[in-house]
């Protein structure tokens, strides 16, 4: 048995009894009461949970777009594919100096020999009498007994693009079978 205080005259009363001792008010209009005034606190801190989990809903909402608005913006950036890759050579064409008189080339340099290719198409190497060139390669080659320096400019699948210290101009090498 629990007592409650009657609604009348605040006067402790059993939860049992019909009518309050002193004031003769109903008791279990009382208990009614306070039924209905803890479904009502129950509702008001249900709302209340409610509205605080939209409002933290919203926020973190906002705060993500503002988050990842940076990276959509990066995103068509990102989505780029590269140029497709060719099997065509590539060939640098590099404008002939201005016309001018110029000595006969040695015979030499007809001496200069591509022996092979090898390698993929993004990374390939090239035999030049006998040494072995990476595209950006300087090395020097022996040809009738004098050293000779080559600089590799390009590589292609089937002729390589060099230059030779002392020969104005770029030769192209191509691949004989020879």
């Amino acid at each position: 048995m629990a007592l409650i205080q009657c609604h009348e005259c605040s006067t402790q009363v059993s939860d049992h009894a019909r009518i309050c001792p002193k004031c003769g008010a109903p008791v279990i209009a009382t208990i009614k009461r306070r039924q209905k005034a803890a479904l009502i606190d129950l509702g008001v801190r249900a709302a209340f949970a409610i509205v605080v989990v939209i409002i933290v809903s919203v926020m973190f909402h906002n705060l993500t777009r503002k988050t990842l608005e940076p990276l959509k913006k990066l995103q068509p950036e990102l989505q780029t594919t590269p140029p497709p890759v060719t099997s065509q050579p590539s060939v640098i064409v590099i404008p002939a100096p201005p016309v001018r008189p110029t000595p006969a080339e040695p015979a030499w340099v007809q001496q200069i020999k591509l022996g092979g290719i090898s390698g993929t198409p993004d990374h390939r190497f090239a035999i030049i009498n006998g040494k072995m060139f990476e595209t950006g390669d300087v090395a020097t080659v022996k040809i009738t007994g004098q050293g000779v320096t080559i600089h590799c400019l390009e590589i292609g699948e089937a002729s390589v693009s060099i230059s030779i210290d002392g020969i104005d101009g770029t030769r192209l090498l191509p691949l004989t079978g020879n």
